[in-house]
């Protein structure tokens, strides 16, 4: 690998395929990249779309304590803000089987709906 080659992946983090090859890296058939599994936008569980992460989780809980499990990792409920995301996650609940939560609830005061972070649900 030449020497600007070497300086543009070490400042960009990144290897280009042919510069993996000289390195031993190969693509393996069934496998992700190299470059997508140690440059990931979330942790390892999580799903990435459109800029933010998802987890769900296998554990079964109220919503309440969802909730505190979501803040105990920095995370929160998901807040749902397009007809997109929630296709998206109507796919994912689905395909995993599973009963899931959001973050709208009327905890603070009945039938007026509120999201965890805050705002409230938009007609």
């Amino acid at each position: 690998m030449s020497d600007s080659k070497e300086t543009r992946a070490q400042s960009l983090g990144l290897l280009e395929e042919e510069e993996l090859r000289d390195f031993g890296f190969r693509q393996t058939r069934g496998y992700k990249s190299l470059a997508e599994r140690l440059c990931r936008p979330c942790p390892w569980e999580w799903t990435f779309f459109q800029g933010n992460c998802y987890f769900m989780s296998n554990s079964q809980r109220n919503w309440h304590d969802s909730v505190t499990a979501c803040q105990e990792v920095g995370a929160q409920l998901v807040v749902i803000k397009s007809d997109e995301e929630q296709n998206f996650l109507q796919l994912q609940s689905s395909r995993s089987n599973r009963f899931t939560w959001m973050g709208l609830s009327d905890l603070y005061e009945e039938n007026t709906w509120q999201w965890v972070d805050g705002s409230s649900l938009s007609p």
